[in-house]
């Protein structure tokens, strides 16, 4: 056989390689192949330029050696970036992940493949796959939660009961990702509570409580709450700087939201242009100025509050259920002292029908008074409660909720 033949299935491979990542790019997806394609990419293209530019030969074959050695340092650089230092990596890198996942959805992308491919409603695009069972495995834990008919994990709600029924709205921490599937903490808590309780786990990873307006009305359809608690932490103001307030659902299905920055592929793909942006340009790792980010952040807290006085405690009033707020920390937030929702937890005091719950400020003065030690209730890369923050945060609900009257038997 021709030796020669080999190289088309090879051209062949490496074709279908790179049309593959430039799809995942589309789609906002990044990897160490993304960045030795883009290396390969500027290599073609400084060589190309320097055969037209430069005829003689020897003098291109010097330029070449040394464009070559350029682009061989400059991606040594970024391997040691990427996996020696480790500096800037993202949620999903961090936790062992092969991608990265930009922070701005590719809207068009999505919304052409929701309606040409699995033409789901505007609910369904909000919740997870229904009926099925999803492994999330990062360099932490290994756990496989199942999904009922509503696309929400945990078991299939069954209301038909004279039960009490909680609904839990937020996002991955109401989820209860980086614990088994009966330690979130809303199942904690449904079995601290005496008298028969149903939860329904309206949680879900990247969701806010603009989404959490949706999956609520879509609960109630079958199971009437007695109790909503709905569940905010500083990833909610992000949600919501990125997604928009209710108009990200002027398009029905088609969801809308802030574009990516012009460079946000480059910052996917190469680790030299994050620390570049963020030493030098001074941006975020939403590539916003700390001026702009605090612009922002100020109006997604106003649209929060606004959302939650006038469109989830006017629902509670109308349907007759009580509704908790819960503005939790993160991580980092503890160990810095600095919480990012303090102007929200004053901000909703004065209004009726409505308990916050502030667990940043208990969770502070248990470890100021050396009752707390916030490391134990967290992955530390991940940053995701554990099950032991689960129990601790289901605890602290129950007694800040039987204080107020909520959940007495």
């Amino acid at each position: 056989m021709d030796s020669r033949l080999w190289k088309y299935p090879l051209i062949v491979l490496v074709a279908a390689v790179v049309a593959a990542n430039v799809l995942l790019a589309a789609y906002g997806m990044f990897s160490i192949l993304s960045t030795i394609i883009l290396y390969g990419a500027l290599l073609m293209a400084a060589l190309g330029t320097l055969t037209l530019l430069v005829h003689e030969r020897e003098r291109r074959l010097g330029l070449t050696l040394m464009m070559v050695s350029v682009v061989v340092c400059l991606f040594a650089a970024e391997l040691v970036l990427r996996y020696g230092l480790k500096h800037h990596q993202s949620y999903n890198e961090r936790s062992g992940g092969f991608f990265y996942t930009s922070p701005y959805p590719r809207w068009s992308m999505q919304n052409f493949l929701n309606k040409h491919f699995t033409d789901r409603g505007l609910y369904e695009r909000l919740v997870k796959w229904p009926d099925r069972i999803v492994d999330y495995r990062t360099s932490e834990y290994a756990y496989s939660y199942q999904y009922n008919s509503l696309g929400m994990k945990g078991p299939e709600p069954d209301c038909s009961k004279e039960d009490r029924v909680i609904v839990g709205l937020g996002a991955s921490f109401t989820e209860g990702i980086g614990a088994p599937e009966d330690s979130c903490w809303l199942a904690l808590l449904a079995q601290q509570i005496s008298v028969p309780t149903v939860y329904v786990n309206g949680g879900i990873s990247g969701r806010d409580l603009f989404d959490g307006l949706i999956i609520l009305e879509k609960t109630m359809q079958q199971c009437t709450p007695d109790m909503v608690i709905l569940a905010i932490n500083a990833t909610s103001i992000s949600d919501v700087i990125v997604h928009g307030g209710s108009e990200r659902f002027a398009g029905g299905a088609d969801l809308r939201g802030r574009s990516a920055p012009w460079f946000d592929p480059l910052y996917g793909a190469s680790f030299i242009f994050r620390a570049f942006a963020h030493g030098v340009l001074g941006l975020n790792h939403f590539l916003m100025t700390d001026a702009a980010w605090r612009k922002e952040e100020a109006r997604a807290l106003s649209l929060i509050e606004q959302c939650i006085r006038e469109q989830y405690v006017p629902l509670a009033k109308q349907h007759g259920f009580v509704i908790a707020v819960v503005l939790h920390p993160l991580s980092n937030e503890l160990k810095t002292d600095a919480f990012a929702l303090k102007a929200l937890a004053t901000g909703l005091q004065d209004v009726d029908h409505l308990e916050t719950i502030d667990l940043f400020s208990i969770m502070h003065n248990d470890k100021a008074n050396g009752l707390l030690d916030p490391d134990t209730l967290f992955w530390p890369l991940d940053g995701h409660h554990n099950s032991k923050g689960n129990m601790y945060w289901a605890d602290v609900l129950q007694q800040s909720l039987s204080t107020a009257g909520n959940a007495q038997d």
